[in-house]
């Protein structure tokens, strides 16, 4: 329960405090909170949500959606780096160019036996029947 409670935006909260065991995921919240091992921002959110109004609730979940995308928006964008030449990007039709060596590419368990599956009969066919004559 732990994980869920650092979703604060839709219906996630909504639902989390009606969980039975809500309370005890709290209580462990906070002592996680007393010893710094979570934000005491995010504790101090969900003694507040659990205890509010419907109206105040809703309030609480547009506040915390309105702080997420700005945290989200001064974060700054990861670009990959360029692709050195001779490598194509995934799923393009670029030809291999003539001066990179080829060589086939290999399974790497090729020894390995492939994996079979079970078929699951269906409940009417089979050898045994329901009814002994």
């Amino acid at each position: 329960m732990q994980p869920r409670f650092e979703k604060r935006v839709g219906s996630t909260p909504f639902g989390l405090v009606e969980q039975p065991r809500f309370r005890a995921g709290f209580d462990f919240l906070r002592l996680r909170a007393d010893i710094e091992e979570v934000d005491i921002r995010l504790a101090d959110w969900w003694q507040e949500f659990s205890m509010a109004s419907d109206s105040e609730r809703e309030d609480l979940v547009q506040a915390a959606k309105a702080e997420q995308q700005s945290t989200q928006a001064a974060k700054p964008r990861v670009r990959r780096a360029p692709r050195p030449d001779g490598v194509a990007a995934p799923g393009s039709a670029t030809p291999p160019r003539d001066d990179a060596p080829s060589s086939p590419v290999e399974p790497a368990d090729e020894g390995a036996p492939k994996k079979r599956r079970r078929r699951r009969r269906p409940a009417g066919a089979g050898g045994e029947s329901g009814s002994a004559q």
